[in-house]
């Protein structure tokens, strides 16, 4: 939502002393003064031409473009309000306030190089106001040049402390760095300039929610709801915090009111399918994530998830196409070959889990969270396959490549025989990482002809386990198997 600021016009330009009621306009001045009166008043049309008669009387009156111009683009005219903007800036060339003004036009036009170019130019003559150093911030921090804006709005609040769109700009750009302390203090400084901002309080609960403090955005984002009970962001960044604290139902219930006030936003049904996975409701999740790549074919994101769905209720290969057709739409997506190379690790095609999952570390490097998982895939794939050699040759190549310091390497340190069954399971802190754990066991000891020993791994994970993760379908296939009679 754009904040721009705009100079307003100065009222009694020049000469001072406006025109007595009643009074006929003696001058272009008196024209300039009572169209500023009409202007404030609201009469666009009579201030329009109260300025054009100036200007006819006195063609070297800049202050008469620029008010015209003002009065222009307050009626929507936005070519002609830029036009007189540059007739005042050719008739006063160090005129800051028409570099700002012509900017804000610009940019609402779509010229955002124009209006860039305009708000420097303002700043290089008036480096005393906030408004082009705001506005100029805008334009950076909407280019996603964060850095640079909050350099501006720095400045910005600095000139004018009480400007709670500054510190809520600069908020959201300090928070877009992962400056979430930084976004936190800015937010607050706008919310005390401005107490009834729901847009504050939403962003607020998002970047306490990305430190971890989920009860403080519980509450910013219940206070975002109760100021604007129509905010469909508020209602996810709530639902989202709800899915953080494992409440699922109630996630799920936020996701449904976003939905109703925004039914075209397809990451909103991808998040409401998730919180429904984790409740074993996958007809609803698969719904959710139809809906979603129905909404957005171009989005990828949902055909992974319901690829995850429908290979935990055990159709694989309606889950393999799923995964198929994630590539199909983002071939250079690393998730995609990550999930078919899970859905194909589900189907014991070990040389292909192999080949995707390589092809997922291609893509990635090693400070990619995901990056470690491609090379536990890719291990043991090759094991399914029954190529122990060529799996240990693999590790070797890939593994050092991966975070060392992050979960899931004590996975690959399992793999690589330098941790037991027992200190990896230890080194699993919460349930998704024992989703993880227990299914990378569970596979490693079925390859290595353990299978007696498994069967408790499998089913802490159907009981326990992360129903969203890729790891979830795969211990349930595996307990399919084990379960099914041999032939």
């Amino acid at each position: 939502m754009q904040r721009a600021a705009l100079w307003s016009a100065t009222l009694l330009l020049l000469l001072g002393a406006g025109v007595a009621r009643g009074q006929a306009p003696q001058s272009g001045s008196d024209y300039v003064n009572r169209g500023n009166t009409r202007l404030e008043a609201g009469d666009l049309d009579g201030a329009i031409a109260d300025y054009t008669e100036a200007i006819e009387l006195d063609a070297s009156d800049s202050a008469a473009y620029y008010d015209r111009g003002l009065a222009h683009g307050r009626q929507g005219n936005r070519d002609r309000s830029i036009a007189d903007y540059t007739k005042a800036i050719e008739l006063g060339s160090h005129y800051s306030p028409a570099y700002n003004n012509r900017g804000v036009q610009r940019k609402a036009g779509g010229d955002w190089d124009g209006a860039l170019s305009d708000f420097t130019r303002a700043i290089e003559l008036d480096q005393n106001n906030d408004k082009p150093f705001s506005n100029r911030g805008y334009i950076l921090m909407m280019r996603r040049n964060y850095a640079a804006a909050i350099t501006d709005y720095s400045r910005s609040v600095e000139l004018n402390p009480q400007d709670s769109i500054g510190y809520f700009n600069r908020g959201y750009s300090k928070g877009a760095l992962g400056d979430h302390d930084g976004a936190i203090a800015d937010y607050t400084e706008a919310l005390r300039l401005n107490p009834r901002d729901a847009m504050a309080y939403g962003n607020r609960g998002r970047q306490k929610r990305l430190k971890g403090d989920l009860d403080g955005a519980f509450a910013d984002l219940t206070e975002a709801i109760e100021i604007d009970s129509t905010s469909a962001s508020a209602r996810v960044g709530r639902g989202l915090t709800h899915y953080d604290r494992r409440e699922f139902a109630a996630a799920a219930l936020d996701y449904s009111v976003a939905i109703r006030l925004s039914p075209t936003e397809a990451s909103t049904y991808v998040s409401r399918g998730r919180a429904r996975q984790m409740q074993d409701d996958w007809d609803g999740a698969i719904a959710d994530y139809t809906a979603a790549a129905r909404l957005d074919t171009t989005y990828a994101s949902p055909l992974v998830d319901r690829s995850v769905a429908r290979a935990a209720r055990g159709d694989l290969q309606a889950a393999l196409a799923d995964a198929n057709a994630a590539l199909t739409r983002e071939p250079k997506d690393p998730f995609g070959f990550e999930v078919r190379s899970y859905v194909r690790l589900s189907l014991h095609q070990g040389d292909a889990a192999y080949a995707d999952a390589l092809a997922s570390l291609r893509l990635r490097d090693g400070s990619d969270s995901h990056f470690s998982y491609g090379v536990i895939v890719g291990y043991l794939g090759l094991r399914q396959a029954a190529k122990p050699a060529a799996a240990t040759a693999f590790l070797a190549e890939w593994g050092p490549k991966a975070d060392s310091t992050a979960w899931p390497y004590p996975v690959i340190r399992y793999l690589g025989h330098k941790l037991s069954g027992a200190e990896l399971l230890a080194a699993a802190s919460d349930d998704d990482q024992r989703t993880e754990a227990r299914t990378y066991l569970a596979v490693d000891l079925i390859a290595s002809g353990n299978v007696a020993t498994v069967l408790p791994h499998l089913q802490w994970v159907r009981e326990h386990g992360t129903r969203t993760y890729f790891e979830y379908p795969v211990a349930l296939a595996e307990l399919r198997r084990l379960r099914t009679p041999a032939r």
